[in-house]
Parts: C-alpha cells; sequence; structure tokens
C-alpha cells in the first residue's frame, strides 16, 4: 500500500497533535474557531470531503481498496456534505441529512474494520503455512486510514455542534404564556481554551466571514439550550411623581447595550421578542430594533442603557436603563438619586506620592456629597495614610488623571512585594433587581476589571490608560481568562506584581450592590430580621463571603473612627466596595394574572450563590475541612421569587466532605483520595456542623458520593462521623445517601428527578424546612425558613447543582400551590429558572475546577443529547489538565488576596492610638496568655524495606520513669524496598502495618494511661512520618498539614527525600521533618545540597515555609558518616569513646562550617553508631562491603521553647539500623482571647484619656489588667466536675457565704425592681423566710444522689460601673 504507506506518517503528526489538543482545550479551541469563522470553516470543511473523496479513489488505483467499500464511503461523504446548509454551523439534530450522518459513521467504521481485520488475519495464517504473504497494511497505515477517511469528515461535523452546544430554539419557550422579561441574566465571560490563549497575539480579524456575527448569536435555532442573554439587566425607573424633578436628557451619540420589544395581541397575550445574544465585540453599537405591530399594544416603554465609561457631565452605565430617557420626561431627583450608580475618578499627585478618589460632578447633580478619598503611603511597612476631605480642599487643576475609566468604587488596600497598592473597580455592568417589588433597589452589579494602583513607587504607573480605548466587558474577559492563568499575557517587559490578582478579580465572578441600603452578603431573611437604622450601615454584613474583606478591613476601621455625619456621608459617596464571590442571575417576566384589569403579573425570578472564602481555594488543592469547621467550596445558594404580594426565599448550601482529607500528586480520571487524619476529624467535623445548624437551623445532608472505592472511602467515613455528631447535636442533624451516579447508569438523568421526589427523608425535611415568605411592600416576614439542605458530591459541582436545581423547583412548585396553582403550569417560569441553574452551575464549575459544569445541557432542556456528551467529554478533559498544572497559581493568587500567606503583612491605615496599643499588647503578651509543659517523643528509624518483626516498647516508651508523652512523632527511611516500581508507584501498605503496629503497641502496653489517635501520616516512597496524640488533644491541635519534597535524581524521584508536617498545637506552630539524604561515604557535598533543597523548597499551604515555625525537629537518616578508617572506627565504638568519634563527625563539620543544619542544635551523642548492623545481631557489618559504622540516624533542633531531656537509641534488632529517640520538654503558649480584648480596651482608654504632658508609655505600662476578668474553672468531665470540691460537696453552697457577696451584685438582677417601682410586691414572705433559714446551725446540704447532680450557676461577677 504505497500511497497510504507516505499518508500514515503525517497522519502520525496529525494524531500527536490530536492528542496534545485534547489535553490542551484544543478542540475547545478548534470549535471556538467553526463558530467565529463559520464562513471559512464551512469551505474548509467542504473543500475537505472534496479532497477525503478524492483520496478515496487515489487509494482505490495505487492501494487496491475494494470497489464496494470505497463506492460506501465515498457515498457517506456526500450525505456528509448536506449538513452543510444555509444555517451551517447550526446543525438540527433532526434532519434527516444529520440522522443519516449518525448512522453511515458507524456503518462506514465497522465496514473498513472487518476488510482490514479480514486482511490481517488471512496473512497471518498465510505466514502460519509459509505461504506468499501479501503486502498488508501495518497499524499505522490502518490508523491514518480511519483517522482521514472515516472519522476526520464526522468529527468536524461533531466539532461544530461543540461549539453550539448552548443553544436551543427559542420558539422552544411557551408561546402562550405571558413572558415579559425586563432583563438578561449577565453574559457569561468568553469560553477560552489554553491554545486559544496561547494564540491571542494572533489576529483573526482578516479572515472573512460569511456574514456579521452578531446574526449569528441572534439564530433563533440552536441545538440543546437557550444561550445566555448577554446584555445588562434592566431595573425599572421610578415612575414620575409630584415631587421637585430634575430633567433627564439623553445624552446624544452614546451606545445601546440592550433593547425589550413586547407587544401586546388582541387578547392581552404577551410575548417576548428574541434577547440580543452576547457578541465577543462587546456592546451592540447603533441604532435599537423598532417594536413591530401597534405602537398603541406595547407592554411599558421601550428601554435603552446608556454607555458604560463616560465623560465628568454623562451618565454612567451599569447596564442601567430609563423608560423616560427618550422623551425626556421628568422623574424625581430623590428616587432617581439612590438609583443612579456611584461613579468617581482616580487621580495622581506628586509631592509627597498620592491617589485621589474624587467623587463625579455627575453625581453632585443629583445631591450626593462631593468628597474625595486620598491615599498616601505611611512611614511604617505596609501602612498607609488616608484622608476623607471636602472635594472642594482638593485642587484638581495640579493633578494626572491616571485612567479615562470611570472608577466604580475601592475593594481595598493590599502589601505586594513591599509596595502598597490600592485596588479599584474599573469596569462593571449591572445584573439586575434581585427584587423588583421591594420598597427599595436591590441591585447587583457584575465586576468585570479590577486595577491596582501603587501608592509607593511610580514603577507601575500606566499614564497611557489616560487616553487609551474603551473596552467592552466581553473585551476584558477575553482578555484576562481562566485559562491562560499561569501564563504571562501581559505586553510589558515586567509583569505587574498583581497581575495575578487582576485575573482573579476581573474573572467575571465577583458582585456586589449598587444601593448601599441593602446587604448581598447576606440572605433576605437576615436583611429582613435587622433594625431598619442600621440598613444603611455598611459595617454590617457576612463575613463568610465578603471576599474583599482581608484587603477591605483597614478602610472599614478608618470608617468606623470618623463621625456619624462623615461616615454617613462616606457610604453615601460608595466608595467602599463590598464583594462576593459566586453567581448572581436575574429573569423577570410576566404571569398570567386574575381577569381584574387584563394586565399580567409581574415576577422576578432572580438566583445568588455566595461562595464561602474561608477555605478557598482550587479543585485538587483545597478540600475537605479545617481545623475552624470551615469547608472547601461552601457555597450559599438563594432563589428569589418575588411578586407584587410576596417575596419568597429558599436557601441551600453545599460544602466538601468535612473531613481531613486530599488528593495529592497527578490527578487523571481515576482520582486518589486520603483521608488525612482518620482518627481527628471529629472535632472539625463537629464545629462545621454547629456552625452550619447555628446559622440555618436542622440540617439535613445529601451525599451524592458513589460507591466506587475512592468515593466508598469518603462515604463510610462520613456516615461514621455524623453518627456520633447526632449523638452531640441531635435529631436536627441527618444524612441521605444517594449514589447519583449509580442512578443516572440505571434510568438515567430523569430517574434521578424522580428517585428524589420519592424519598422520604428528603420530602419530608422539604415540608419541615419550608422556605421564606414576606409581605412585598411592608417586608414583614410571614413564614420562615427553618433548616437547609446540605448537598455534596466528591467536588460539590456537577451533581450537586442537579440536585440542588431539583429542590429548588420543588420548593418553589410548594409555594405555587398555595398563591398561583396555574404558574405551575408555566413553560416560561421553568425555562428561566432551568437556566439560572445551569448558569450557576457553570459559574461555580468556573471557579473551583476552571471549566463549565458538567450535565447543563440536561438542565438547561431536560435532555441528555449527543453534542451535551461531547461537550462534557471535552470539559472533563480539559479540567484534568487546568486543575493538575495551572491551578497551583491561582492557588497561591488566591492566599495572597485573602491575607493567608504567612510572610504576608495586612496592610493598616496610619493611627497613632491603634498603633500604641497593639505595640503595648505585643510587650504584655504574658498577660493574657498562659503556657503549659508538654512531652513529646521523637524518634527516627531506617527499616531497610522490613515489617515489623518485634515489640516496640523499647523505642516508643523507653524510660518507665517519664510520664507518657503528649505526642510521638516517628519518622521512618526505606520502610519499602527502594526498587524502581516502588518510586513509581508507591505503596501505601507497608506504611499502613506499621501505623496498625504502633497503634497496637501504644493500647495493648502495659500500665496503660492514656489512649492515643494518630493525627497524620505522610509519604514519599520510601520516607514516611507518623504522628500520634493523644486523644484529649486532637480539638487543640489545629492546621495540621503535610508536604514532601524529591530529592532524588535532582529533584525527580523520591527515593531520597524529605517529609513534613506541621501543626499549631494551642497558640505555638511545630514543624517535624523527617529526610533521607544521598548515601556514600564521600557524598558529603551532595547531602549539603539535599539539606538546601529540602530547607529552601519544602513548601506548606498558603505559603508556610520550615523557616516560619517556631519550633522545627529534624529527624532522619541523613546518611553523614564519620570520616576516619573503619578499623579506627570500630575499636573507638567498642571503646565506647564517642568524644573522637564525634570530632570526625561528617555533619558536626558541616553544621560548623554553616553548610548545612545552621542554627539547629543537637543532643551530646552518648551512645554507639546506629549504622550498620548485620540484621537480628549487635555486630556491625560484616558483610563483603564492611560498612564503616556511623551516626547516620539524627534528631536536630531548632526553637527556643524546646528543651532536650533525653536523647538516646533503642536495642532493637528488626533492620540494620537502630532505631534513635529524642525526649523534648516543651513549653506550649495558650493565649486568651477575652484577656487579650479586655486589655486591648483598657489600653485604648487609657491612650484616649491621657492629658497633655503625661507620658504615654508610662501611663501604659503603670495599666494593670483587672484579676476578674474572668478565668473560666477547668472543663468539667465524667470523673470530676468544677462545682464539686473539698470546699464544695456536691456542690453544696452554704448560704451564709451569699451574704459576703457585694450588694451591688444581687442589684444588678435584671429582674429586680426598683424600690419606687409600683410593680413592687409589697410583701415580706419571702424575706422572712429567708431570714428565718439563716438561723439554721449548719447548712442544708443536697442529698448524695446516684449520679452527678447539675452544675450551680456560676457565681455573680461585679458590674462595671
Amino acid at each position: 500500500m504505497g500511497l497510504l504507506h507516505y499518508i500514515s506518517y503525517g497522519a502520525v503528526l496529525a494524531a500527536f497533535a490530536f492528542v496534545t489538543l485534547s489535553l490542551a482545550s484544543g478542540l475547545l479551541y478548534v470549535s471556538e474557531l467553526i463558530e467565529e469563522h463559520s464562513r471559512t470553516a464551512k469551505v474548509i470543511g467542504q473543500r475537505g470531503i472534496y479532497v477525503i473523496i478524492l483520496l478515496h479513489v487515489l487509494l482505490y488505483f495505487f492501494d487496491a481498496l475494494p470497489l464496494l467499500h470505497t463506492a460506501f464511503s465515498i457515498t457517506c461523504h456526500i450525505i456528509y456534505l448536506q449538513n452543510f446548509s444555509h444555517t451551517w454551523p447550526i446543525i438540527s439534530l433532526t434532519s434527516p441529512s444529520f440522522l443519516a450522518s449518525c448512522a453511515l459513521v458507524v456503518a462506514d467504521h465497522f465496514i473498513w474494520f472487518f476488510h482490514f481485520a479480514k486482511m490481517t488475519n488471512e496473512a497471518k495464517h498465510l505466514r502460519t503455512y509459509r505461504g506468499p504473504v501479501p503486502n498488508v497494511p501495518g497499524f499505522t497505515e490502518i490508523a491514518s486510514f480511519f483517522g482521514i477517511c472515516v472519522w476526520l469528515a464526522p468529527l468536524f461535523l461533531f466539532l461544530s455542534l461543540s461549539a453550539n452546544d448552548n443553544a436551543l430554539p427559542l420558539s422552544a419557550i411557551e408561546p402562550a404564556s405571558p413572558s415579559v422579561s425586563t432583563s438578561n441574566v449577565p453574559y457569561s465571560p468568553s469560553r477560552t481554551s489554553l491554545i486559544r490563549s496561547m494564540l491571542a497575539f494572533f489576529s483573526f480579524d482578516k479572515i472573512p466571514r460569511m456574514r456579521p456575527k452578531p446574526s449569528r448569536k441572534d439564530t433563533s435555532e440552536g441545538l440543546i439550550a437557550p444561550r445566555t442573554p448577554s446584555a445588562p439587566r434592566t431595573p425599572h425607573l421610578p415612575p414620575p411623581s409630584p415631587s421637585p424633578q430634575y430633567n433627564v436628557p439623553r445624552s446624544p451619540g452614546r451606545s445601546m447595550t440592550q433593547e425589550l420589544d413586547v407587544h401586546l395581541s388582541p387578547n392581552m397575550n404577551f410575548k417576548l421578542n428574541p434577547p440580543p445574544r452576547r457578541s465577543s465585540q462587546g456592546p451592540i453599537n447603533g441604532p435599537v430594533r423598532r417594536p413591530t405591530g401597534d405602537s398603541s399594544q406595547v407592554f411599558g416603554q421601550r428601554r435603552t442603557t446608556m454607555p458604560m465609561d463616560m465623560d465628568d457631565d454623562t451618565t454612567p452605565e451599569y447596564g442601567y436603563t430609563w423608560d423616560t430617557m427618550l422623551s425626556g420626561t421628568h422623574v424625581d431627583v430623590g428616587e432617581l438619586r439612590s438609583f443612579i450608580p456611584q461613579a468617581m475618578y482616580l487621580y495622581l499627585g506628586n509631592g509627597p506620592r498620592a491617589l485621589y478618589l474624587v467623587t463625579s460632578s455627575h453625581d453632585e447633580k443629583f445631591g450626593r456629597p462631593a468628597r474625595a478619598l486620598i491615599f498616601r503611603a505611611g512611614e511604617g511597612h505596609s501602612q498607609a495614610v488616608v484622608e476623607f476631605l471636602p472635594k472642594d480642599e482638593v485642587d484638581l487643576g495640579a493633578l494626572v488623571r491616571l485612567t479615562n475609566r470611570v472608577v466604580k468604587g475601592c475593594l481595598g488596600l493590599i502589601s505586594v512585594e513591599n509596595d502598597v497598592f490600592l485596588a479599584v473597580v474599573t469596569s462593571a455592568t449591572e445584573v439586575g433587581n434581585t427584587r423588583h417589588s421591594a420598597v427599595k433597589q436591590e441591585s447587583v452589579a457584575r465586576i468585570h476589571e479590577v486595577s491596582f494602583y501603587s501608592l509607593t513607587s511610580s514603577t507601575w504607573d500606566d499614564l497611557s490608560a489616560a487616553t487609551e480605548p474603551l473596552l467592552g466587558p466581553d473585551a476584558i474577559e477575553t482578555s484576562i481568562n481562566r485559562d491562560n492563568y499561569a501564563q504571562n499575557i501581559a505586553t510589558q517587559v515586567f509583569e505587574h506584581p498583581c497581575m495575578p490578582l487582576t485575573k482573579i478579580l476581573s474573572s467575571g465572578s465577583f458582585y456586589y450592590a449598587l444601593e448601599t441600603q441593602w446587604d448581598l452578603s447576606s440572605r433576605l431573611a437576615v436583611r429582613l430580621a435587622r433594625d431598619p437604622s442600621t440598613l444603611k450601615d455598611a459595617s454590617h454584613f457576612d463575613g463568610r463571603f465578603v471576599w474583599n474583606e482581608y484587603i477591605i478591613r483597614s478602610l472599614l476601621d478608618f470608617r468606623e473612627r470618623l463621625d456619624v455625619h462623615e461616615r454617613a456621608e462616606l457610604d453615601e459617596c460608595q466608595f467602599i466596595i463590598l464583594a462576593i464571590q459566586g453567581y448572581v442571575g436575574v429573569f423577570t417576566m410576566a404571569l398570567p394574572a386574575p381577569p381584574t384589569n387584563g394586565s399580567p403579573a409581574v415576577a422576578t425570578l432572580a438566583l445568588i450563590s455566595r461562595l464561602g472564602w474561608k477555605r478557598a481555594g482550587t479543585r485538587f488543592n483545597t478540600r475537605g475541612v479545617d481545623d475552624d469547621g470551615n469547608c472547601a467550596n461552601f457555597v450559599e445558594t438563594e432563589t428569589i421569587f418575588s411578586t407584587d404580594q410576596h417575596s419568597v426565599s429558599y436557601v441551600q448550601v453545599r460544602g466538601s466532605v468535612p473531613l481531613f482529607w486530599e488528593q495529592q500528586g497527578l490527578q487523571t480520571f481515576g482520582q486518589r483520595i486520603q483521608i488525612t487524619r482518620p482518627h481527628a476529624s471529629q472535632p472539625a467535623f463537629e464545629r462545621h456542623f454547629m456552625q452550619v445548624m447555628e446559622e440555618y437551623g436542622s440540617v439535613h445532608a445529601i451525599n451524592l458520593l458513589g460507591t466506587k472505592e475512592n468515593e466508598a472511602i469518603l462515604t463510610n467515613a462520613y456516615a461514621r462521623h455524623l453518627q456520633i455528631a447526632h449523638n452531640a447535636l441531635g435529631d436536627d442533624l441527618g444524612i441521605t445517601h444517594f449514589d447519583f451516579h449509580n442512578a443516572v447508569r440505571i434510568g438515567g438523568h430523569d430517574s434521578v428527578i424522580r428517585d428524589l421526589r420519592r424519598m422520604e427523608s428528603i420530602t419530608d425535611h422539604i415540608e419541615r424546612f419550608g422556605f421564606l415568605m414576606s409581605d412585598a411592600t411592608a417586608d414583614e416576614i410571614i413564614t420562615d425558613q427553618k433548616g437547609v439542605f446540605r448537598t455534596n458530591c466528591l467536588d460539590c459541582l456537577d451533581r450537586t447543582n442537579f440536585v440542588q436545581d431539583i429542590l429548588s423547583r420543588t420548593t418553589l412548585e410548594q409555594y405555587l400551590r398555595l398563591v398561583r396553582l396555574e404558574w405551575m403550569q408555566s413553560n416560561t417560569l421553568w425555562t428561566h429558572h432551568r437556566e439560572l441553574w445551569a448558569e450557576n452551575g457553570d459559574a461555580l464549575s468556573k471557579i473551583y475546577a476552571g471549566t463549565g459544569a458538567l450535565n447543563t445541557s440536561f438542565t438547561r432542556s431536560g435532555k441528555r443529547t449527543l453534542a451535551g456528551v461531547l461537550s462534557d467529554a471535552t470539559k472533563s478533559v480539559s479540567r484534568a489538565y487546568i486543575n493538575n498544572f495551572q491551578d497551583k497559581s491561582k492557588q497561591v493568587a488566591i492566599d495572597m488576596f485573602l491575607g493567608n500567606l504567612s510572610n504576608q503583612q495586612q496592610v493598616t491605615i496610619f493611627d497613632p492610638i491603634h498603633d500604641s496599643v497593639r505595640t503595648a499588647l505585643q510587650r504584655r503578651l504574658s498577660e493574657y496568655s498562659t503556657t503549659k509543659q508538654c512531652a513529646i517523643l521523637v524518634g527516627t528509624w531506617n527499616l531497610n524495606g522490613r515489617p515489623p518483626s518485634e515489640s516496640l516498647l523499647p523505642w516508643l516508651f523507653p524510660r518507665e520513669t517519664v510520664d507518657d508523652p503528649d505526642m510521638f512523632v516517628l519518622g521512618f527511611q526505606e520502610i519499602v524496598p527502594l526498587t524502581a516500581q516502588q518510586i513509581v508507584q508507591t505503596d501505601p501498605d507497608k506504611r499502613r502495618v506499621w501505623e496498625a503496629k504502633i497503634l497496637e503497641t501504644l493500647d495493648h502496653r502495659p500500665n496503660k494511661k492514656s489512649d492515643y489517635v494518630l493525627l497524620r501520616s505522610e509519604q514519599l516512597v520510601g520516607t514516611a512520618l507518623l504522628i500520634l496524640v493523644k486523644s484529649e488533644l486532637t480539638a487543640v491541635i489545629r492546621n495540621v498539614e503535610g508536604a514532601t519534597r524529591k530529592t532524588g535524581l535532582r529533584g525527580m524521584s523520591g527515593n531520597k527525600g524529605a517529609v513534613g508536617i506541621r501543626l499549631e498545637y494551642h497558640d505555638t506552630s511545630f514543624c517535624f521533618l523527617t529526610a533521607h539524604l544521598a548515601a556514600g561515604h564521600t557524598m558529603i557535598e551532595e547531602r549539603n545540597a539535599d539539606y538546601r533543597t529540602i530547607a529552601n523548597g519544602l513548601h506548606f499551604l498558603k505559603g508556610k515555609t520550615i523557616q516560619s515555625h517556631e519550633n522545627v525537629i529534624w529527624l532522619a537518616d541523613t546518611n553523614y558518616r564519620i570520616d576516619l578508617d573503619n578499623s579506627t572506627v570500630r575499636s573507638l565504638a567498642e571503646r565506647n569513646d564517642f568524644d573522637s568519634l564525634f570530632a570526625a563527625d561528617q555533619l558536626r563539620q558541616a553544621m560548623d562550617l554553616g553548610t548545612a543544619f545552621v542554627g539547629f542544635e543537637e543532643g551530646p551523642l552518648l551512645f554507639p553508631p546506629t549504622y550498620r548492623y548485620d540484621l537480628g545481631t549487635d555486630n556491625y557489618d560484616t558483610s563483603e562491603k564492611m560498612r564503616i559504622p556511623a551516626w547516620t540516624d539524627r534528631i536536630l533542633y531548632r526553637g527556643s521553647q524546646l528543651d532536650l531531656a533525653v536523647y538516646s537509641r533503642s536495642e532493637l534488632y528488626g533492620s540494620d539500623h537502630k532505631p534513635v529517640f529524642g525526649i523534648f520538654r516543651a513549653e506550649v503558649r495558650i493565649i486568651d482571647s477575652l484577656k487579650r480584648a479586655t486589655l486591648s480596651r483598657l489600653l485604648l482608654e487609657s491612650v484616649v484619656t491621657t492629658d497633655a504632658g503625661e507620658k504615654l508609655d508610662e501611663k501604659l505600662a503603670s495599666l494593670v489588667l483587672p484579676a476578674d476578668t474572668g478565668e473560666l474553672p477547668p472543663p468539667s468531665s465524667d470523673e470530676t466536675a468544677w462545682w464539686n470540691g473539698p470546699d464544695r460537696p456536691d456542690g453544696a453552697v452554704p448560704i451564709s457565704e451569699l451574704l459576703k457577696l457585694d450588694t451591688a451584685v444581687r442589684k444588678g438582677n435584671p429582674f429586680d425592681s426598683p424600690e419606687d417601682s409600683p410593680l413592687s410586691s409589697p410583701s415580706t414572705s419571702d424575706e422572712e423566710l429567708y431570714t428565718h433559714a439563716l438561723t439554721l446551725q449548719t447548712p442544708m446540704a443536697p442529698v448524695p444522689a446516684g449520679r452527678r447532680p447539675p452544675p450551680p450557676p456560676p457565681p455573680p461577677r461585679p458590674t462595671e460601673e
């Protein structure tokens, strides 16, 4: 087969490119090219099929392909050509050509498959009987034929389907139902692949198109689901009123980005024209489509939007619409003032350098304060000076405009690389009014661009931005997108230090409230329950969901220090923005109403998802729970349905399985799960559910994990922990396990809906929890939601979103049954509901996993289609690449934005009073903290790959007179044989065997006093580290993390390297490391290099390093030897002349020279060298190699709180090394937060009341913390109780002691009435009984009971004057 043989070479390269593209989101890129350049793609597709047909003919003549098979393939390709119709790349799934193509590609495949299989078998048969063998094509040639002549054309057609997997014929929307949509879902970011980001510098603008792109976007035909409407949302403008009025003229020459044409038919049925689609070229410029039909039948008025960025005297665009803009109608100034979004400008002043955030004159026309917020760098590091001044006190003529963009507000101050930067929002569009029937507007804006300007340096000033052309939101999101996150897309030589933060904040996933009177971070129930006087107070928000809380905190503190009037003006100017991350979508629609006046009922359906930031991160980098009970990917999702009568809110939450688990290493489709603290997760688990129950009431968990090995491990652990927590938290906590994948596999996605609605544990809780319903006019709560569903799968994305959509719809139907039964049949309502949940799933998935959600095609349309399956496959491959190779850099950026990096300092605003208090607090640490002693046994042992074979008591409990350690830290080297197979794929079973042996030893030891649990274990090939602690200490040991660092083969192999585990014991940090350094007597420099690699390259989460811990302990096989000959070493070891041996020790020499372990200490070496022995004996190596004995196994430490009490070895024989141990006495600090807060308050009061001439330092030093700040008694247990002691047996308190209490204390009883109160009882019978009781000779003691009595109330404290 000559021709096919040569073609195969090119096919191999094409196959390699295809696989590479698949792994790097390239198929998505190709589908985007097809979508964007439809004319060129159509020409390429058609001509490509002609070429394939010609190739069939050539192969028939040159390679003797069978005639019938070739004719059939040519026929197939002719039918493929029929799909390139005038509507291409929109392909109808029901067209005869598409259906025939699907059948023919399968038939064509199998025809040629059987043909080549027959040829191969015949050739094999001839070879067996040594007959003449014909020229049979090889595997490469056959694969090339299939790839080009069979699969290439169908693949091109399917990619066109993938390009349009979000389109659905708008005719599918119920035509008979009233459907007035005055607002659209905010446009989503442009889908951008990795390859596209790499080729972003190429321009395709000159490629000719068959037709303008917007016309393709406006096409009503599609495949799977309605595409997200892209134009900004349009809230209603307040109607004209007789109040003082202001003429709002239309700004000439401004672009219009949205319109709404609503037609009223004679029978009063309403119908929407298709909304404009999103254009990748930004807002639509040009005239707006005129409504068709009789203008007297138009429902409402035509709406337009104003441009987004404007001059100082024009109207800013957030996507706002103006009913009366075209006619110049007068509107009420007071109402417009709360409706118009804030606009301000950023200026630069020099001498000294300062940034000026100034309100616009446009806002002043509407009565807003004319103010300026001024930022300057402070004298200290990470310090700023902020002033809030009237605008007329600022000379704008002497300032330089930094950007021509209208600034929407300030996100805060952050310190990056020793520079202080101001973060401002420079592009945002309005999403819509989430409750159109509310008394006040509750509109939301979506952030599209955030810029960072330095307070300290002009290096990063870009004054060209003041004259740059304006970009639409689509262009911004295309240039700053998720897929090219790890790459530098900047054109300048040096990347802006805040570029990673810019990429996160400009991703289109952040939102903020446009009006000051409402709080987007809090759900409706919380907002309605607040005092109306605090509605405009910016300090009231839900701290779990405000993502810029870290960088805005200093400005919020500055705000609190202003007087009431200035604080109100600062809020009114809207300088401060509180942003959430997640998703906000709004649909406003008309629904049928009773035939009273013929007008439909206008309803708003909104979906708000608030992503928690306290355990934020990316998919493989942030899993499970932390010690504070914060879960990864924790999202509160609220469905709000508003009419002119009611506002209905339904809240659900999702979050990762609240256990300590993670996924390390390269993760593909078979994800490996490790529960890192299986025996120490219960305290954090219960903390999490206690927090959720405190916030929402009852909680019912829905676990969607499957029965596969990895997910089954999590499911079993989840159920076990919840059963224990159920005993403590009661019946308000429950769980339902539902194997989502198994249900889909058996009955499809439809069966999930049916099964969930039939499960009593689900339906009963839906009825029990209910929903919140409030009166729309008075904002008074009628019914409240009494609990939440907490749904989870592995990632809490695709499956979770699918089930939450079902629960949301079920609850809305529950409300509609009570209020408007006919609305349950509205296709408009449920189409919008499905669209919102599909967009919600995509948005949350892009934040956490980098791609859109799976299963959204079914969520949108209720159908599972071929194009949806293809789209899901592409997303899965893209996820694998992004999560493994790009997310680490994003995780660092997220931690930087949230202030989680260990070396990060929060920017403070210059305030000498609070600075003095902070300094005084640091000096007086001992006054609000205590210390306790703890014992830590540290051991290291090179196992030589052998399993346990003897008792470990001599190693774990070497001193009978020493109390049980609080913590065991055990390091192993060569826990598995260092074979090539183990290096490639480490076997954890050997580690588990040793874990079980150690736990068994601890549980069955004689004179057992304490129980121990395995806190954390970590392994790198043969190096493993285990930490076991007393079970009662698991609640006070927090932030446990593990990390590894390879050093073998220049960092590529794990046969050598280190394992580290860090933790916080109360308020003291520890880092433990075990390592196996380079072997060989003369490899000193290699060992030094290994140490430096580990010390500088082993990192924990949030930027923590080895050096950032207070106490560091190495327990390692360092492999440092003794620089003496073999006989001398053995002779000195036999005589126990350890000083002479130590003088020649390579590790001591390296420490003296400062080449390794600088700053570390080691105890005296008073035991023989631990390496190397004949197995099972006390004899040093007698093998052929005769290794020189050495102290290879060492324990080194650094930390002022550490005291090494014992340092020795144990005489065990299970390896060729002897195990080494050290017993440390450590001082652990415990900070009393109550005392700290009290002392801080007293110091602040003392500073404020300092008189002129009084020395502040002396006054603060003389201040004494009151003794009654309240130390709580030790917690009670089953054996002891704090109220039961020798002076108070069984809790009996002599009544005579009550007389010793201060009178003021008893008068402080809130139930006592004043003496002159008419409510005071004149009766003295109680006083007489009390006086008579005092005459008793002995105090009355309670009768002893069979159980411990309940505690009496704690003694009262004196009231503060």
